[in-house]
């Protein structure tokens, strides 16, 4: 039968228990990773190790009676840096939601339902003070 010609198939659209399934690394990804831990250190170790030192550098110059505010700001400058590197490779990327949200057609509701409105907006402080009636 060709695509789409309305034969009880399924042709569009998600379907269920389709593609990988989540948290599940791709096979390249997954044979990569372990070719770089048996060569040894990771990019990330790196990244981290040198977070590490730059933050606790700046820890250290903070109570030091001899550091100046600029040697402070630039070792935490660095520790932000390697931090900014790291967090891809450790937290998700928040993904941008929008919201799509309908106008209230007021003309649809009841008396009743309008007197709700009113009495939660009132409730919430920002009635317009026009009652139903």
């Amino acid at each position: 039968m060709p695509k789409g010609d309305g034969g009880g198939r399924n042709n569009g659209g998600k379907k269920p228990g389709a593609g990988r399934k989540s948290g599940v690394p791709n096979k390249i990804s997954r044979e990569d990773r372990e070719k770089a831990r048996a060569s040894g250190i990771l990019p990330l170790e790196v990244i981290l190790r040198q977070m590490r030192k730059y933050h606790e550098q700046a820890e250290q110059l903070a109570t030091s009676k001899k550091a100046t505010t600029e040697q402070v700001q630039e070792a935490e400058d660095r520790a932000l840096t390697a931090a900014k590197e790291a967090a891809p490779y450790l937290h998700h990327k928040l993904q941008a939601i929008q919201h799509k949200t309908e106008p209230l057609d007021l003309s649809k509701l009841t008396d009743e339902e309008l007197r709700v409105v009113i009495a939660i907006k009132q409730r919430l402080g920002n009635a317009t003070g026009n009652a139903v009636h």
